[in-house]
C-alpha cells in the first residue's frame, strides 16, 4: 500500500511540476496578448483624435474665410450711399420728393405693343364676333 501511495504522490509531484512549467509561459503569453489589446485600443483612439483634429482645422479655415467675407460685406454696406443704391436697385425704393424714371429696353417695348392687340382679341371679343 505504501508503494501505491508513494507512486501516487510521485505522480502528483510530477504533475504539479509540469503544470508549473506550463503556467509560466501561459501567463507570459496572456500578458503579451493583453498588452497588445490595450495598446491597440490606445493607438486607435489616438488615430481618431488626430483625424478629428485635421477635419476641425479644415472646418476652421472655411469658417474663417466665410467670416472674412461677411465682415467685408458689413464694411461695404455700412456706407450710407451703398445702402441707398442697393435699396433702389433691389427693392425699387425711392426717397421722398424723387421721381422715378424707368427706361424700358426696345425689346420690352415691342412686347408691350403686342399685348394690347392680344387683349382686343380676348374671349369676349371673339364671342361677340360670332354674332356679327
Amino acid at each position: 500500500m505504501r508503494r501505491k501511495k508513494k507512486a501516487g504522490a510521485e505522480f502528483l509531484d510530477k504533475l504539479k511540476r509540469k503544470s508549473r512549467v506550463h503556467v509560466i509561459p501561459l501567463i507570459f503569453l496572456l500578458s503579451i496578448v493583453l498588452f497588445f489589446i490595450i495598446v491597440g485600443g490606445q493607438v486607435k483612439k489616438a488615430y481618431d483624435v488626430y483625424s478629428q483634429v485635421g477635419d476641425l482645422k479644415n472646418k476652421l479655415a472655411k469658417t474663417q474665410e466665410v467670416n472674412a467675407n461677411l465682415e467685408a460685406q458689413i464694411e461695404t454696406f455700412g456706407n450710407e450711399g451703398v445702402i441707398d443704391k442697393e435699396a433702389r436697385e433691389r427693392l425699387n425704393l425711392k426717397k421722398e420728393g424723387e421721381n422715378v424714371v424707368v427706361i424700358i429696353p426696345a425689346e420690352k417695348q415691342v412686347q408691350l405693343e403686342v399685348q394690347p392687340q392680344e387683349q382686343k382679341n380676348s374671349f369676349w371679343d371673339k364671342f361677340l364676333n360670332l354674332f356679327k
